[in-house]
């Protein structure tokens, strides 16, 4: 679509994925299972070592959290792609989404 775009770019909180200066837009590409996202169908916390994983998926949780509220105090849109967003059937609809949340400035 011709954005232009810096890859995880270290000077913003969390190295976005991909930063839009223009747009002031940073976006995340999450995994379902690192960042817990709610509304993956088959998310479930490891049967070995539980409470290691549950401590460390709550980590990422609330770094997220931090890392999206810094960016949003200093001016900038956070989009958040989830992995199950980009599997072949739904990718070219939620991408022109995507693309229609960061131009509708």
């Amino acid at each position: 679509k011709g954005l232009r775009f810096r890859k995880n770019d270290r000077r913003y909180p969390g190295k976005p994925d991909i930063v839009l200066a223009k747009y002031r837009t940073a976006v995340f590409v999450n995994g379902c299972f690192w960042h817990c996202h709610s509304g993956w169908k088959n998310f479930s916390i490891p049967k070995t070592n539980s409470e290691f994983w549950r401590n460390k998926l709550q980590r990422n949780i609330k770094r997220d959290k931090l890392n999206y509220k810094k960016l949003n105090e200093n001016g900038w849109n956070v989009k958040v792609v989830w992995e199950c967003e980009l599997k072949k059937a739904a990718r070219i609809d939620r991408l022109e989404q995507l693309y229609r949340e960061i131009t509708k400035n």
